[in-house]
């Protein structure tokens, strides 16, 4: 039986391109771009087909090496989304856990994307975007220093991708979901952990008459900050931002507090502090529930009312003041009945 497959043309001893029976005589030379931040690179390898479908290298150290790209991947990930729009990431290790990954596509599409949070460098908090495809035959390098997300493009994709380190929850750069982060409270919280910790924050504010986004001017441009308007009555909105961040911990700021307000109208003090407190823990419950256990660990839910004590020793009780202590009853009450934190 003549085990060898069909060969399109015949062999020659000094042609690189071949692939050898001793498997060493394989050359598939790389194809890399720099890109706009040009520590990324876009890769190419060739594919060689035949009656059967096609062979590829995708990785040979050496070679990868002699252009410069010599990193010790230690760790390879592979993750399947069911669905079209399914956003994954942006991640990020701090040093000494930062991560080089190597990014391809086995199935479907997506659109992959690279933000530089190298405080040093020119291109700091400037992106780079890419669409990649199983059919593309090429791969993403994303230094270290950068964050790494993609969203999906198609139903049933798959991506595979090497790493140089690997995954440490101690320095994962942490997300935090804060409510009412345009207020004089929420927008100090927002920019002490931003710009002091180094925390990625999610800014949930309806923009009502006590926000103030000017109060945020420090954080424009800054890639660990997003910002989005809503309010926390909107129970879809609500589970699509859990969706789309993938919080840590949640802070929750947001409540009407001005007492004359109350007495004009009180259906807004209701409404917010009461039902809207109501579809935040509700919305956490559900993001909490499809957590990993060593996620669901270390998810906190911060609940924050500034004014609490006082209003417990009034004689006097206010819409507003009511509003708030059901507030934080509710909140209490759902620790009690749920089992994060």
């Amino acid at each position: 039986m003549d085990l060898l497959p069909e060969i399109s043309r015949p062999f020659r001893a000094d042609d690189k391109s071949f692939l050898r029976i001793d498997g060493k005589g394989i050359w598939m030379p790389l194809d890399v771009h720099s890109l706009a931040i040009p520590d990324v690179k876009l890769i190419r390898t060739p594919r060689f087909s035949d009656a059967r479908g096609y062979f590829c290298e995708t990785f040979q150290r050496a070679d990868f090496a002699a252009r410069g790209l010599d990193n010790d991947f230690v760790q390879d990930n592979q993750s399947r989304s069911d669905r079209s729009g399914t956003v994954r990431g942006l991640h990020f290790q701090r040093p000494p856990f930062a991560q080089t990954k190597l990014v391809r596509v086995l199935r479907g599409r997506i659109f992959d994307v690279a933000v530089d949070l190298r405080r040093s460098s020119p291109s700091f908090g400037r992106h780079v975007a890419v669409e990649l495809s199983s059919e593309g035959d090429e791969q993403l390098l994303v230094p270290a220093g950068f964050a790494h997300g993609f969203c999906t493009l198609e139903p049933d994709t798959v991506v595979f991708y090497k790493v140089d380190q690997v995954y440490s929850v101690e320095n994962s750069l942490m997300r935090v979901l804060v409510t009412g982060g345009a207020g004089f409270i929420g927008s100090a919280v927002c920019r002490r952990l931003v710009l002091g910790h180094g925390t990625a924050v999610v800014n949930i504010d309806k923009l009502t008459y006590a926000a103030n986004l000017r109060s945020l001017d420090s954080l424009a441009g800054e890639p660990a900050y997003a910002f989005e308007h809503l309010d926390i009555c909107n129970r879809a909105g609500l589970d699509r931002v859990f969706a789309k961040y993938e919080p840590d911990a949640l802070i929750h700021l947001a409540a009407e507090s001005h007492v004359d307000r109350s007495i004009t109208g009180p259906s807004t003090f209701i409404d917010t502090n009461i039902v809207g407190t109501y579809n935040l823990l509700e919305a956490a419950r559900k993001y909490y529930d499809h957590l990993t256990p060593e996620r669901r660990s270390r998810f906190r839910f911060v609940h924050v009312s500034t004014d609490i004590s006082r209003m417990l020793g009034s004689r006097h009780m206010t819409c507003q003041s009511s509003s708030r202590i059901v507030r934080t009853i509710t909140v209490r009450t759902n620790f009690q009945r749920n089992s994060f934190h």
